[in-house]
């Protein structure tokens, strides 16, 4: 959509997992990627999370073992629970590991499965928890031994969340003062990537003698001239490490500066 000579994006999020927030708020931006690499943030926005019968709890383990490989054996960690089990209806763990196999593992001897091994690489498991599992205060989260090299599980360790049946705690909803608008641009500097060419262009309108300097990715200088007028210039990038370069303008008691994107040469 459009609306006022901006672009309006919806997206739908399925929140059946999110846990719930404290204070019942949280913030969320758009990272935008456009198709000359230049990427940009939006201001982040306020939303206010309150289901009806409905609330998630994001539980942290704790005793999570310092070496925790699948083929030592079983390894256990704990964690609590700090809301009401008897209205549980649902979990999840999640965890990161590597390895060639994938133990399953039970919550109080209520047992998860696991999809099985994915070769010697990377993976992130979730596995699916009955509500009954779970108990108000201490919990057990065991993995089972196995596997030839074994599954090593990454810190933080298995992290559950339960689903309960519950509404969210209710929210009160604050406004706000509209934030500042972002300073525009004057144009007395802008820059861009000349394609193909290895080449930055740096545009100057500010009347009367300036100095640009030039910075790379890294943050070393990769330039600096000095010119009595206005007018465009290129400075040399040769293949045009990727990164986001830093181009200030002097003139006078004024200052700007201005980034630029680089993706490739």
């Amino acid at each position: 959509m459009q609306k006022g000579g901006f672009h309006v994006l919806q997206v739908q999020w399925n929140t059946e997992w999110i846990p719930t927030q404290p204070e019942g708020k949280l913030e969320l931006c758009a990272r935008i990627v456009g198709n000359n690499g230049f990427v940009y943030m939006t201001d982040a926005v306020t939303l206010y999370l309150q289901r009806d019968g409905h609330s998630v709890e994001l539980c942290e383990p704790y005793d999570v073992p310092s070496a925790w490989v699948t083929r030592s054996g079983s390894r256990t960690c704990h964690f609590d629970a700090e809301g009401n089990t008897s209205a549980a209806k649902g979990g999840k763990v999640h965890w990161s590991s590597w390895g060639d196999h994938c133990s399953p593992g039970n919550i109080n001897g209520t047992s998860f499965g696991c999809d099985g091994g994915d070769g010697y690489g990377p993976r992130w498991t979730v596995s699916d928890v009955a509500g009954s599992a779970f108990q108000s205060g201490q919990n057990s989260l065991t993995i089972d031994g196995g596997g030839h090299h074994g599954m090593e599980v990454n810190w933080p360790g298995p992290t559950p969340l339960i689903q309960y049946s519950e509404s969210d705690p209710g929210v009160s909803v604050e406004t706000t003062p509209s934030r500042p608008k972002r300073s525009q641009p004057d144009g007395l500097l802008t820059v861009s990537h000349v394609r193909g060419t290895g080449e930055l262009r740096v545009d100057v309108s500010a009347a009367g003698p300036h100095t640009v300097e030039v910075f790379t990715p890294g943050g070393e200088r990769l330039a600096t001239f000095a010119k009595q007028a206005a007018g465009d210039h290129t400075v040399s990038i040769g293949n045009g490490t990727p990164g986001m370069y830093l181009v200030k303008m002097q003139t006078g008691a004024q200052t700007r500066a201005a980034r630029v994107v680089v993706v490739g040469r």
